[in-house]
């Protein structure tokens, strides 16, 4: 760590500048320190941008070719309305130079440029045509896949809710005068983190939600490839704690190796880059957002890392590993945060020194195999909450920040 450069880390999403690793003020996407304009918006990040009409018409390029890629409904209709006229009237002189010179064969090598162009502009106007129709095609299905019962991660949760609202929990939306209502058991049954953050936004101490946010990173670990990436994520996980120096936490931010360093996005049909991507921009998230926004965009980018290592957006084998890696997020939430309905206590006598060591160990070790025989520990002590027990003894997931382990730590 000593070779590790100092940056300035973003202590806060709201408040973060221009750095090294920054964040666009548009569309919000990591920048690289060479973007003078945002890769995915074309947004000007510098004063340079401004003035340099090279730089200018680069970025301009690049928003044309992205948009192109997938192109929206007023994209189409920009494209038949710049390349349609010009084609119709190639198309005419190509036809009048046909008719007129048809015995002449100097006179045919005079319409061959026209056809020429009018092939470019169909083949441009085709093209895009046909990327938007597929593009709405996949949105379709997925539609029809929703009505028929399907949920795919991001959707709510539960269903329709009882008129009547007894024993809800009901926290505010953000930015909204509705309130997200979740009974105990929709919670313990929800495979969705997405509605279950949203519930907790009120509840959570920022330390349980960075935890949570990198319980996910870890749950990939096997695509997080970059070492510094992997350090990132422990210093986060130390700095919750308390464990950390805003040094440290600077020194990772300057070094994590960013998912849009080049400022392109990978090829579309290189599944492989698309999951180590992803992965990139998990760990980015994880370190420098706010912690309830980190636990909102976090499981969205891990989920869709491991779902591209499997295949492309549109097989069958990419949607179930989307949907398992979703269930296993919704897990982990449950083993950070428990049963916020049923809150369970401890009684401090059972806290006997043999029984705090070994938790502190499970803890800083993370040998969380060993939560069975903290179990038998606190049996042994005297204990008799059946609930705390039962999820010592359970399959799991366990992580830091688990609320029976935190429970006999005395963590928040």
């Amino acid at each position: 760590m000593e070779q590790l450069k100092t940056p300035v880390f973003p202590s806060q999403y709201e408040s973060v500048q221009m750095t090294s690793q920054s964040i666009c003020p548009s569309c919000s996407r990591p920048v690289g320190q060479a973007d003078d304009f945002c890769p995915r918006c074309g947004t000007p990040l510098t004063t340079f941008a401004t003035t340099d009409p090279i730089q200018s018409i680069r970025a301009e390029g690049e928003m044309v070719r992205r948009s192109m890629q997938k192109p929206t409904p007023i994209v189409l209709i920009g494209v038949w309305l710049l390349f349609a006229p010009p084609l119709v009237l190639l198309l005419l002189m190509v036809v009048i130079g046909l008719f007129h010179s048809f015995d002449n064969i100097f006179g045919l090598l005079f319409v061959v440029p026209f056809a020429l162009f009018a092939w470019l502009y169909w083949s441009i106007v085709r093209k895009v045509t046909r990327r938007f129709l597929a593009a709405r095609k996949e949105s379709e299905e997925q539609e029809d896949d929703l009505s028929e019962g399907e949920r795919p991660p991001g959707a709510s949760c539960h269903g329709p809710l009882p008129s009547d609202p007894s024993g809800r929990l009901e926290p505010p939306l953000a930015g909204s005068g509705e309130r997200n209502p979740m009974t105990e058991s929709e919670w313990l049954a929800c495979t969705d983190p997405g509605p279950m953050v949203e519930f907790l936004r009120d509840k959570a101490s920022d330390r349980r939600l960075r935890l949570f946010a990198c319980a996910c990173c870890r749950n990939i670990w096997h695509l997080v490839e970059d070492q510094p990436n992997r350090q990132a994520v422990e210093i986060v996980e130390r700095h919750a704690d308390g464990n950390a120096t805003e040094e440290e936490k600077t020194l990772a931010d300057e070094n994590v190796v960013s998912a849009d360093k080049d400022g392109r996005e990978p090829d579309p049909d290189d599944n492989q880059a698309w999951a180590a991507y992803e992965a990139q921009t998990a760990v980015w998230q994880c370190l420098s957002l706010t912690p309830l926004e980190a636990c909102k965009q976090v499981p969205a980018s891990a989920a869709s890392a491991v779902s591209d290592a499997v295949g492309n957006s549109s097989s069958d084998s990419w949607k179930s590993a989307m949907g398992k890696e979703a269930a296993e997020q919704a897990k982990i939430l449950v083993d950070i945060f428990g049963n916020p309905f049923r809150p369970a206590t401890l009684d401090p006598t059972w806290l006997t020194p043999t029984v705090k060591a070994l938790a502190q160990s499970i803890y800083t070790d993370r040998t969380f195999d060993q939560m069975p025989a903290l179990a038998d520990a606190l049996v042994k002590s005297g204990c008799a909450n059946e609930e705390i027990l039962d999820h010592l003894r359970g399959p799991g997931p366990h992580v830091r920040g688990c609320w029976a382990l935190d429970l006999v730590l005395g963590k928040e």
